[in-house]
């Protein structure tokens, strides 16, 4: 008797839907990346930081390939804790440009078609995280 009613449970189970259906995959919650990558015009312009800020300016050159260059030249009261007012950056990936001069760090991260971070980092550990907003105005 326990054979049959084993063999029963065994037999329903593996026709219940729950285990006849493969397991669904998890939500992702990662937002995709754009399909092309950000063009070198794409990151070009003036882009805001705050309202009594002067705007950083980006600016690309004519190169393509791993010789394209995006220089970045952040206003005064920036370049004053930095000791330098422009880097030039290579990409890295898709959404990310980066560049080393002297002892700062910059990279430029690319969050959505109008906003952008800024990161500089110094030798000695210290580090701005600038947001940035497209400032077309």
């Amino acid at each position: 008797m326990k054979q049959i009613a084993s063999a029963l449970l065994t037999t329903s189970l593996l026709a219940s839907p729950v285990f006849a259906q493969p397991p669904e995959k998890p939500a992702t919650t990662e937002k995709a990346a754009p399909a092309q990558p950000y063009s070198i015009a794409s990151f070009m312009g003036k882009w805001a930081v705050t309202m009594v800020m002067e705007p950083i300016t980006i600016m690309g050159n004519r190169a393509v390939g791993p010789a394209a260059r995006l220089v970045v030249v952040v206003p005064d009261n920036i370049s004053k804790v930095v000791k330098q007012n422009h880097f030039a950056l290579a990409r890295k990936s898709n959404e990310v440009w980066e560049g080393q001069q002297e002892d700062v760090t910059a990279t430029l991260t690319r969050l959505s078609e109008n906003t952008a971070q800024l990161v500089l980092v110094q030798k000695d550990g210290h580090k701005m995280e600038i947001p940035l907003y497209r400032d077309d105005g």
